[in-house]
């Protein structure tokens, strides 16, 4: 699914969103995790990912994106480790 959140100034601050990402342990022999395609997604694009668990959404009001619901928000930038955001917190835009 592609996801392009805009800001109320009507700039793009998100062009990608992954719903229903699950935080797995690891992959299966000889496959690849989540976590590895975004990278290698990175490789080639430098726009954020954000992977958002079953119940969760995000909210835009005034240029802030606030996490809201029971689940989290994993965002993914290039270069940068992945971090996790949970309910009440803001993501960098």
């Amino acid at each position: 699914m592609r996801v392009l959140l805009i800001s109320d100034s009507g700039r793009p601050f998100l062009e990608h969103a992954r719903p229903h990402i699950a935080d797995f342990l690891g992959a299966a022999v000889g496959s690849e995790t989540r976590d590895d395609r975004i990278s290698e997604y990175h490789t080639v694009w430098d726009n954020p990912v954000a992977g958002i668990e079953e119940g969760t959404l995000v909210r835009v009001d005034g240029g802030a994106v606030t996490v809201c619901g029971r689940g989290r928000v994993k965002v993914f930038a290039r270069g940068a480790a992945p971090r996790w955001f949970g309910n009440g917190e803001r993501l960098p835009v």
